[in-house]
């Protein structure tokens, strides 16, 4: 029997109110705080001794990890500068730093120096997430109101012994003995996505993994990270069939196949732009205002929030839209059995972002994060696309001219071959166009070879 193929999410969660063994934030800050202290320091050491394992042995392929007693050196000092934190949490400093350290991925800091593009952290931050798991206590409870809890291992013995001694002694109000190292926090599930992961977990659909806890505007975080079971009933998904997506001019997304020259549609609309620009200048003329009537500094607090609530609801329409046109690209793909999504890869056009209505005006990356995580869910790939001519290619012929889009009369959607005389809709001739390119990888993997040949020839 085949195992189901799984993909993996993370879900931030908010921590509402501190349950055990404090009700107090002032006391949990001040233990957060202490771990943040003691991540950062065994953070340091763990870099360090990879540092002397690869001055030693710069030039060696082998996974470092695995050789000698490096991941036995990291993890005892993992333990001995923080000796508040449970062992699972210590150990998994010296694996996440071993991994991102030797990695073999491109990113991992070994192949970074070799490259020439990058050196390890000297030291880190001030706050570094706090690694979080234990399948035993690791768990969410839901309550009568409604409200849920969750449950995860956090401190070593050390400190359950430190944190008695001291509620006997001074008898601190708020705050109850430890049996084990479980924490006990409340959670902020007002989101309906963070609801449904919620209750999916509890119900044994998804299973969660190695989590962390992170602070960000003062506020405490836990970036949840789970695996999702991949939907594969009912669903035909042929290797053959590519749907292309387009970041239109007057669209936020065109898609089209590969295999057809007729299947085509456009998802959102310029009527997202003009809200999100309602938003812009309703932010401005407030800024504007406070800088008129608040010169002495009085009155500073109640614009202050009329800007904040402006920001907010122009993040959560932004959100709200992103999600909805990825849901609607990833089902027209099932709908018409793709197995794979290719998108531009826009990243260094700043040209083209500053003069394209649409991806100067909207999060396109935000936009194809949230394609990612939808494709994930039935097993789609989703690749990037080298953009490079492709609103000026016709899609027909294959022809590249500038002229083939004429942006006269008919305005900047029509698309005219000046070779073979095709005619369409300009950003659906573009998807045509990338759903039919070659992946990025495989482009950038032939750009090399020519390289190489290239060098070659010159050497001969």
């Amino acid at each position: 029997m085949e195992e189901q193929k799984t993909f993996t999410k993370v879900t931030r969660l908010k921590i509402s109110v501190p349950v055990f063994p404090t009700t107090s934030w002032k006391v949990l800050n001040a233990i957060m705080k202490t771990l943040h202290e003691e991540v950062r320091l065994a953070s340091n050491q763990c870099t360090q001794l990879c540092n002397i394992e690869y001055a030693m042995n710069p030039d060696s392929t082998d996974s470092a990890m695995k050789r000698g007693n490096l991941s036995h050196e990291m993890y005892s000092a993992a333990r001995a500068y923080a000796p508040y934190l449970g062992a699972y949490n210590s150990a998994s400093i010296s694996k996440t730093i071993g991994d991102l350290y030797f990695g073999k991925t491109k990113g991992s800091y070994v192949n970074k120096m070799r490259r020439g593009n990058g050196n390890p952290p000297m030291s880190y931050g001030k706050e570094p997430p706090i690694p979080i798991y234990d399948k035993k206590s690791f768990k969410f409870t839901q309550l009568k109101n409604g409200r849920y809890n969750f449950s995860f291992s956090l401190v070593s013995t050390q400190f359950k012994n430190d944190w008695n001694q001291i509620i006997t002694e001074k008898e601190i109000e708020n705050c109850s003995e430890i049996k084990n190292g479980v924490f006990t926090v409340g959670i902020d599930t007002t989101s309906r996505d963070v609801k449904s992961t919620v209750q999916k977990i509890i119900n044994g659909e998804y299973i969660m993994c190695g989590s962390n806890i992170v602070k960000y505007k003062g506020h405490y975080y836990i970036h949840l990270v789970c695996k999702i079971p991949v939907r594969t009933k009912g669903i035909n998904l042929d290797d053959k069939r590519i749907l292309g997506v387009d970041l239109g001019v007057n669209n936020p997304a065109f898609v089209a196949v590969n295999f057809d020259d007729k299947i085509g549609c456009s998802f959102g609309g310029t009527y997202i732009i003009r809200q999100k620009m309602k938003y812009e200048r309703m932010l401005k003329q407030t800024q504007k205002q406070a800088t008129i009537e608040n010169k002495g500094g009085h009155g500073r607090k109640p614009f202050v929030e009329i800007t904040d609530n402006i920001r907010h609801k122009r993040s959560n329409y932004t959100i709200n839209c992103n999600r909805n046109i990825a849901n609607q690209i990833v089902q027209f793909a099932i709908k018409n059995e793709c197995s794979t999504i290719q998108m531009e890869d826009l990243s260094g056009f700043s040209s083209k972002l500053q003069s394209d209505k649409f991806l100067g005006k909207w999060t396109y990356y935000q936009l194809r994060t949230f394609v990612e995580q939808k494709a994930n869910q039935y097993g789609i790939i989703v690749q990037l696309v080298d953009p490079k001519n492709t609103s000026i290619t016709c899609s027909q012929c294959g022809h590249v001219a500038t002229e083939n889009r004429p942006k006269g009369d008919k305005g900047a959607e029509y698309f005219k071959c000046v070779k073979c005389g095709y005619e369409a809709n300009a950003d659906f001739n573009a998807a045509k166009n990338i759903a039919r390119s070659l992946p990025k990888s495989v482009t950038d993997k032939e750009k090399k070879k020519n390289k190489k040949t290239k060098c070659d020839k010159k050497i001969e």
